[in-house]
């Protein structure tokens, strides 16, 4: 079976049977998750959407999403924990465990040589079956000469993002009008903090701005990881930062889920369920440190609210798609109080038990959609419903019909957090 299908059905019957399991259990009974936002998008964790109030039909869809899988940034992200094996094995003190790991290693670094940065084949499939769905649940709204306004950030792993879901669009329906643009012009909504010559500069290099108490962040046990691969515990005192082995290790593994290579190799067997665990759960804090209040998104969700007024006053739009990054996403779904995600917490077992899990937030292909109602043109009181990752999300708005909104209180509500 394509592995894609796979993880769709695995991650289908994960959501179904285990509303109530910890991360811990999560990432037990499936180890992808813990790739926290490198996970490859696992497929829509809701099959069935709540049917439409009744006179309410779609009529256009708001959308944010980020590129789909991808290699990492730069050939640093492979070559440090190979670097690090290959002087202990120059040594002589290289375990057979640890000459397995490095072979493995270099298998992927050679898969990702030459793609760093680049949408892989797992990303355009995903952006493919986002776009597929997306018709398919709301055929309404994609009607013969409406207009989908597809734009993107100059980076070539989301045009190409962009491009595999409008093919689907347009392949749902011919008459289509679709416009795809990626411009400079549109990066300070699309990618806030980037100005002129944004091609030039990389995700890397966007601030991280920290806006509230930061929660501290767990510690990682690293001493087993480094004995198991290297035979010399006198080497590994004086030659080796085990945190930094461990965390080059675990970012490597994770990444593979997001090239075909992870048809046929996987590293896991490394770590532990438990250091999968602390390694995620660290990500996991720096992730809600970093973003959970949301100050990079106030330019797009000023754009979405103005973009979405002109489709209900012009009519004849279908959608406005935007394709992006996930330093962008994560804070928009904050901003817009989806899922309480906003919500100032305590401790990382706090954000865990109210469900604040990166994995589930913003994976690659991780997308909002915020879906409009009305009975006809003329109908005045237009609602919404907003997915996250395909799933029906709240927010900490009054409504007398969930998981729909009155999009006048939406609006409004949105517009008070983007000042």
């Amino acid at each position: 079976m394509n592995r894609i299908l796979v993880l769709i059905t695995v991650f289908s019957l994960f959501f179904l049977s285990s509303r109530s399991q910890t991360a811990r259990e999560e990432i037990a009974d499936n180890v992808l998750l813990s790739g926290h936002y490198i996970t490859a998008y696992p497929g829509p964790l809701q099959d069935t959407l709540s049917p439409a109030p009744a006179g309410k039909k779609p009529f256009y869809i708001s959308h944010y999403g980020r590129h789909g899988s991808r290699w990492m940034n730069n050939a640093t992200f492979y070559n440090k924990p190979i670097d690090i094996l290959q002087a202990a094995e120059g040594q002589g003190v290289l375990s057979a465990f640890g000459k397995k790991i490095l072979t493995g290693l270099k298998a992927i670094a050679n898969d990702a040589d030459g793609r760093y940065e680049e949408l892989s084949p797992v990303g355009t499939r995903q952006w493919q079956g986002i776009g597929r769905r997306m018709a398919k649940n709301f055929p309404e709204v994609f009607g013969d000469g409406t207009l989908v306004d597809a734009r993107s950030t100059v980076y070539t792993r989301c045009i190409l993002s962009m491009s595999g879901a409008v093919m689907e669009l347009k392949a749902f329906n011919p008459k289509l009008r679709i416009e795809e643009r990626a411009s400079e012009q549109d990066m300070p909504f699309l990618l806030s903090g980037f100005y002129s010559n944004a091609s030039a500069v990389r995700d890397a290099d966007v601030p991280r701005t920290i806006t509230s108490k930061s929660i501290t962040e767990p510690k990682i046990h690293s001493l087993r990881v480094a004995r198991e691969l290297i035979s010399d515990i006198n080497y590994i005192k004086e030659n080796v930062d085990t945190t930094d082995l461990f965390n080059s290790l675990f970012s490597v593994i994770s990444s593979v889920q997001n090239s075909d290579l992870g048809d046929s190799l996987s590293l896991y067997d490394i770590f532990t369920d438990e250091e999968l665990y602390e390694g995620w759960r660290v990500m996991n804090v720096k992730s809600y440190n970093s973003y959970h209040k949301g100050t990079k998104a106030k330019t797009l969700l000023n754009r979405l609210v103005e973009d979405a007024n002109e489709a209900i006053a012009k009519g004849g739009i279908a959608a406005h798609l935007r394709f992006g990054h996930e330093i962008v996403l994560l804070p928009s779904v904050c901003l817009m109080g989806l899922n309480d995600l906003d919500h100032d917490w305590n401790t990382a077992d706090e954000i865990e038990a109210a469900g604040w899990r990166n994995y589930h937030i913003y994976p690659m292909a991780g997308n909002f959609q915020v879906i409009f109602y009305r009975s006809d043109d003329n109908d005045p009181d237009v609602l919404v419903k907003i997915l996250l990752n395909e799933k029906e999300a709240t927010l900490p708005l009054p409504t007398d019909n969930a998981p729909y909104y009155h999009w006048s209180d939406v609006r409004d509500f949105w517009l008070s957090r983007a000042k």
